[in-house]
């Protein structure tokens, strides 16, 4: 019998096995590499230099360019190119963008980390209306779901301290701001005054002042002038959601719950489309002032 021959009959079986072997073992690589590999989807999408949008640009990224994934924080991915020409290219992507096939346009803001902070809820109703038939808890959710709708448009990450009627304690809303190293936090609520009917109008507040915190007031004030209510301006207070975060935070009063005109506003929801469109332009205008 020809020794090749007599050779195959008494390997095949490890031979076979061994096969099989390397089968798995390149299959195991595969997954590996797609599980940590990414094609962007975005066109001319920021690389920069550490993971935030106000960091610097290392180059823009096209559509279609291969990357593979070195590490992760806070939602944005440590990458390298992975093509012939720019191998060499690595910095940090949002990694919420690379796979958006639908955004139009990327902005400052698409890159961004947006929290939105619905005040009370649960078993804290906040401000009651003059007739006790509605609850400023409420309100503000519904702004903020407005505002998210508006805000995942543009292609921003969006976090909500809650997104139904469910108490969160103070404490976690700023912490977790700072958490997820937000670029905007913004609290809503809508005011109360000691006496029915005493005032009206919308307030912007805001704590530390280098951080951002004021200039974003400033730019959301700005566009809160035309809604239909006065705007009281922005002021300096020492409200814990905003003096114990650290990210540029911010708390917006929008109307007051027991002035009867107030409340007429407050339950249009036209009012509260347009003091969400107004937020999210003020939002749009202070992650360009950021962005680098």
């Amino acid at each position: 019998m020809n020794f090749t021959v007599l050779w195959w009959q008494r390997n095949i079986k490890s031979l076979t096995v061994l096969f099989i072997i390397i089968m798995i073992i390149c299959y195991g690589l595969h997954i590996v590499y797609n599980l940590n590999s990414l094609v962007n989807q975005v066109d001319q999408l920021p690389m920069r230099t550490k993971p935030d949008v106000t960091a610097k640009k290392i180059v823009r990224l096209p559509r279609g360019a291969h990357l593979i994934i070195m590490k992760k924080k806070n939602d944005w991915v440590y990458v390298k190119r992975n093509d012939w020409f720019n191998h060499k290219q690595a910095g940090w992507v949002a990694s919420w963008l690379v796979s958006d096939k639908h955004l139009q346009k990327l902005t400052p803001l698409s890159e961004s980390t947006i929290y939105l902070d619905a005040g009370h809820g649960g078993t804290d109703t906040g401000a009651i209306s003059n007739d006790g038939q509605s609850y400023e808890k409420t309100y503000t959710l519904k702004v903020v779901k407005e505002i998210k709708k508006l805000l995942a448009s543009s292609g921003a990450r969006v976090i909500m301290t809650r997104t139904t009627d469910t108490f969160v304690d103070l404490k976690p809303r700023a912490n977790n701001s700072q958490k997820v190293k937000a670029n905007v936090f913004i609290s809503f609520h809508f005011d109360s005054s000691p006496t029915p009917n005493q005032a009206s109008g919308v307030t912007q507040y805001y704590y530390h002042q280098d951080n951002g915190s004021k200039k974003l007031a400033s730019f959301v004030s700005k566009n809160l002038n035309h809604v239909g209510l006065p705007n009281r301006g922005i002021h300096k207070g020492n409200i814990l959601v905003l003096r114990d975060n650290s990210q540029p935070a911010i708390l917006l009063e929008n109307g007051y719950m027991n002035n009867d005109k107030d409340i007429k506003y407050i339950r249009s929801k036209k009012y509260r489309q347009q003091v969400s469109k107004d937020v999210v332009k003020g939002i749009k205008q202070y992650t360009k002032s950021i962005s680098q």
